[in-house]
């Protein structure tokens, strides 16, 4: 990863999820097959926008468009390790993974994320499918592998974060809560 300092949207698993993530990872035996490759646990997160650059005109206006984000709290389940990419070392991920390719909660998130950095005249950013990267360079295409039991996740905030140095880490810059009703996409409420 680049050491140069980019700034995004993410929600980050609270460490008691990033320790049941890790002994799941762990019950797989694939753990310690990456080596330096593995992105440190502290890192572990879900994208939710894009990443811009690291100025202080973008960073208000990405503060601003948090502030205005109005979401649900919502679960997310992690049943499996897989692999995206095809260059081994390069730009091959390794990651845990969700059976469900739609999670609610996390496309109404975005979508009014969109639409507040929209607002702001920032690009708005697609395609964040339910996962956490374990590994930026992992060392070979990994076949689906099941954990065994979920790990479930009540995501109830989301942050602006700061990304770079070396070795690359997230420093928060702002935390939102999620305090919505939570919906389905077709509008029904949900109950926890």
């Amino acid at each position: 990863m680049a050491s140069e300092s980019r700034l995004l949207f993410m929600i980050l698993p609270p460490a008691e999820i990033r320790e049941a993530l890790s002994a799941a990872f762990e019950r797989t035996g694939l753990m310690s097959e990456l080596g330096d490759a593995l992105f440190a646990p502290t890192n572990w997160h879900q994208s939710v926008s894009d990443r811009y650059a690291d100025i202080a005109a973008n960073r208000e206006r990405l503060r601003d468009a948090g502030a205005a984000v109005r979401a649900a709290p919502f679960l997310m389940s992690f049943e499996r390790l897989g692999s995206r990419g095809k260059t081994a070392g390069v730009d091959l991920h390794w990651e845990f993974q969700s059976r469900r390719k739609k999670v609610d909660g996390l496309i109404q998130l975005i979508d009014t994320l969109n639409a507040r950095l929209a607002e702001q005249q920032m690009d708005a950013g697609g395609g964040h499918t339910p996962h956490i990267t374990v590994s930026y360079r992992a060392p070979r295409v990994l076949e689906t592998t099941e954990l065994g039991t979920p790990v479930l996740w009540r995501v109830e905030d989301f942050v602006l974060a700061r990304g770079g140095g070396f070795p690359y880490r997230y420093e928060v810059l702002d935390r939102w809560p999620l305090t919505g009703v939570p919906q389905t996409a077709s509008g029904q409420q949900l109950l926890f």
